[in-house]
């Protein structure tokens, strides 16, 4: 059986998820898709706008033959410890390719970029500084600084998009790790990771998200299967939740956390001194926003406050890197396939919660900041009755 494996938010699930799917499919030739889906949270530093369970229905229903949960600790980190996270599940599960979706469909020059994060050419550094400090932000001075280096801006340009980053990130850990797993790049189509409307079939997670806040139409974006479980989430007045609705939350662990995580540059006093004299996150933000800390830094930063997550925490993680494979959901469409998976296992297969018994110090907290992540996120939930603790050991297995 060959096995495929894709990281995703699926934040949530719409239709150009379902092209790069369908690409994996047929590209791969594989005989199943598994994801490894960030829980209640996203790597942006912001709260999922559907539960996990909900968004592990959707890619289910839409083609996804089981959903496992990236830990919340990797899910609120930087993309190269992002990436860490993924591909430790995916290689640990004994899966046979890697598919992700990039800007630039040139794996051969991703594989380059992939090796320069481990010996940054002072060329590249210095062009990076230079657009800093002529006021660019840093991913523009990224671009800048790649199209200067390869000498071809259109190469710069897309090789410093998100998912290209992202995807260099993907390859980078596949050879620290020595896994096996087969990179598959798929072009993304349609829309742009950040544009914020819809204009056909295919839009951005962002734009959807956009739409949804706001009452306007998304269903054209999104494919019906998981529209139909969106509508029902709606239906139960739990969802969609947004930013805002952890407001007074994030400022409170700002304000009463005796240890903020990223202490890199003086991060954490500024963050400490804005949540003392900012009414909202949004005030917050922009007091402590400059032009050496991006925006999705600081808000990974809040949020790793929120759940608890120490600077010591993130020493720990990164010394042992510990992992488990949380299985959230399967489809009988592949008859044993979590058989399979669980057979190929060689990390902690954890089926059902209650069972699962975390091997050392640092895979219990990996644990306990995920069991957490679900607690504090139940709390936005606007019907006060999905607002209950230990979901996850409540939750049944989703089954399609």
């Amino acid at each position: 059986m060959k096995i495929a494996g894709i990281v995703a938010e699926y934040n949530p699930f719409h239709n150009g998820h379902g092209f790069h799917l369908q690409e994996t499919i047929r590209k791969s030739r594989c005989d199943a898709v598994v994801a490894v889906m960030s829980g209640n949270f996203v790597q942006r530093g912001e709260p999922a706008s559907f539960d996990k369970w909900a968004r592990a229905r959707m890619a289910l229903l839409c083609g996804v033959d089981a959903v496992f949960e990236l830990p919340a600790f990797y899910a609120l980190q930087s993309a190269d410890w992002f990436a860490c996270g993924g591909i430790s599940v995916l290689d640990g599960l004994g899966v046979d390719a890697l598919s992700f979706g990039s800007e630039s469909p040139d794996i051969a020059m991703l594989q380059k970029l992939s090796g320069i994060w481990d010996d940054e050419p002072e060329e590249l550094k210095t062009g990076i500084r230079k657009g800093l400090q002529e006021g660019m932000p840093h991913p523009r001075a990224r671009a800048q600084a790649l199209s200067a280096w390869f000498g071809d801006d259109k190469t710069g340009e897309e090789l410093a998009m998100p998912n290209a980053v992202l995807g260099t990130m993907y390859l980078r850990q596949i050879r620290l790790l020595e896994s096996k797993l087969e990179p598959l790049v798929i072009q993304r189509a349609g829309a742009g990771y950040n544009d914020e409307d819809i204009h056909g079939s295919i839009a951005s997670a962002t734009s959807v998200r956009k739409a949804l806040f706001s009452g306007s139409d998304w269903r054209q974006a999104v494919p019906e299967a998981a529209a139909t479980v969106i509508d029902e989430e709606i239906k139960r007045d739990s969802e969609p939740v947004s930013k805002d609705d952890f407001d007074k939350m994030l400022l409170y662990a700002l304000r009463t956390g005796r240890s903020l995580p990223d202490k890199a540059e003086g991060l954490d006093n500024r963050m400490r001194n804005a949540a003392f004299s900012a009414g909202s996150m949004d005030e917050f933000y922009k007091a402590v926003k400059c032009k050496r800390y991006t925006m999705a830094r600081i808000k990974r930063a809040a949020m790793q406050a929120l759940l608890g997550i120490t600077s010591e925490d993130i020493e720990l993680m990164r010394k042992e890197r510990p992992v488990y494979a949380r299985l959230l959901g399967y489809s009988g469409r592949i008859e044993g396939l979590v058989g399979e998976l669980a057979r190929r296992a060689k990390i902690p297969f954890v089926a059902h919660a209650a069972d699962f018994k975390p091997e050392g110090a640092a895979m219990a907290r990996l644990w306990e900041i995920d069991l957490l992540a679900s607690d504090i996120y139940a709390l936005a939930c606007k019907n006060p009755a999905l607002r209950q603790g230990k979901r996850d050991y409540t939750e049944k297995m989703i089954v399609i």
